[in-house]
């Protein structure tokens, strides 16, 4: 992973507490991912400190009840750290979305 998207800082897994609230194997596994690389996330914020706030990226991984797959979500993030904005800030937070779309590629692709 580490040539792609350079960092990875933490999991969070949910499913102990989900499954401990709704019921045990409700949830396979949920787990919240941190990851990026500060040099990338310094891209931005050197345009605009707020960009802090959305790097390093999540991606939020949930297994299917079956254990035969998962789903993968996460936000662009250009569309948090450059909404409705131009410019230098907009730019290198696209390339922070490639490089976060071609991790969910890899991670997701059929072996």
């Amino acid at each position: 992973m580490k040539d792609v998207c350079g960092r990875f800082f933490g999991q969070i897994r949910h499913d102990g507490w989900l499954n401990a609230y709704f019921g045990e194997a409700a949830y396979p596994h949920v787990s919240v991912y941190t990851l990026g690389n500060p040099l990338i996330a310094q891209t931005m914020i050197q345009h605009d400190v707020i960009a802090g706030y959305y790097v390093p990226p999540k991606v939020f991984v949930v297994g299917t009840a079956d254990g035969r797959g998962t789903r993968v979500v996460y936000d662009l993030p250009s569309s948090l750290i450059a909404a409705g904005r131009e410019g230098e800030l907009r730019r290198a937070a696209e390339g922070l979305d490639k490089k976060l779309e071609k991790l969910v590629e890899k991670i997701t692709a059929k072996v």
